[in-house]
């Protein structure tokens, strides 16, 4: 592949506290952040200016989900409470759904949301109805990343004893996918069908199908926590996300690294990394860090 160019587009200001979480809105133009200072707020990619504030919640949001066919935003907070924004109105649908531990994340399944909680509880919430239909326990630690891979039939579940957990639709487990020795914070099934894992131990694990999920490559690929892990929408680029300050951008066949963008380059982020969205609003590469900031950057 050949090289690829960096250029910071924006620097979005307005968040009080550390950004954990962004969201594409239905409109590509548009996208949703959120963090430790309890506001979701909405960003215009066409007008980069300020954020327009949706709701505020009393807790740290870890999580966002836009629900397109509802015109709903799901917000998960570190008290484990569940809140519907209803877009049209910009309100809080009432009452919110309360889980037992911290909601770290969500995925959108069929009609109905899951829920990756505190404690290795997956919840199945039915959003017409706003009610939790059921919890399932897969581990005792915490559920950190949840996705769904419509073609391959599986819910793949990312956990803090290391492990990553492959569910049918029936919710039973298929199979235990056991390299990383920390909590891995998240999955990403990538086009040519590689799936990726991102752990506290730096580590990025590559795993391949072949009647069963085989890892392929374990690579150190950060000095500290991958955060998270996302694909360019239509070229073979990976970019990842880690506490060490940095995203990188890899090559998506071979896993080569391409770019390190950080501070002292790119004037990057200051602190941890946590959160990335590759919009597909000109195929603009957005970051969410514990340094209050949001940055749109340019991968040419």
């Amino acid at each position: 592949m050949s090289k690829i160019q960096v250029k910071r587009i924006a620097k979005l200001s307005g968040h009080k506290s550390a950004i954990f979480t962004l969201e594409e809105s239905e409109n590509s133009k548009a996208f949703f952040s959120a963090g430790g200072d309890g506001m979701v707020v909405q960003w215009n990619l066409d007008n980069l200016g300020e954020g327009k504030l949706i709701a505020r919640v009393p807790s740290n949001v870890f999580s966002l989900k836009y629900l397109e066919k509802q015109q709903l935003l799901a917000v998960g907070t570190l008290q484990g409470v569940l809140y519907f924004i209803d877009l049209k109105k910009n309100k809080v649908i009432e009452p919110p759904l309360q889980f037992q531990k911290a909601i770290y994340d969500f995925e959108l399944f069929n009609d109905k949301l899951l829920v990756a909680i505190g404690g290795g509880m997956l919840g199945v919430v039915d959003i017409e109805k706003n009610e939790v239909e059921a919890q399932y326990a897969l581990s005792t630690e915490n559920l950190r990343s949840v996705d769904y891979v419509a073609n391959l039939q599986r819910i793949i579940i990312g956990a803090s004893d290391g492990a990553t957990y492959l569910l049918d639709t029936d919710f039973r487990l298929k199979q235990l996918l056991e390299q990383h020795y920390a909590s891995v914070f998240s999955t990403r099934l990538l086009r040519n069908q590689l799936l990726l894992t991102g752990a506290r131990d730096a580590h990025l694990g590559v795993w391949e199908y072949k009647g069963v999920w085989n890892n392929r490559q374990y690579i150190p690929a950060h000095n500290y926590t991958i955060n998270c892990i996302v694909e360019h929408p239509q070229r073979a680029l990976v970019a990842t996300a880690s506490r060490d300050k940095t995203v990188k951008i890899w090559d998506a066949l071979t896993l080569d690294l391409l770019k390190v963008i950080d501070k002292q380059k790119y004037d990057g982020h200051l602190n941890s990394v946590n959160h990335l969205l590759w919009s597909s609003y000109n195929n603009w590469l957005i970051s969410g860090s514990d340094d209050k900031t949001i940055m749109i950057w340019e991968i040419e």
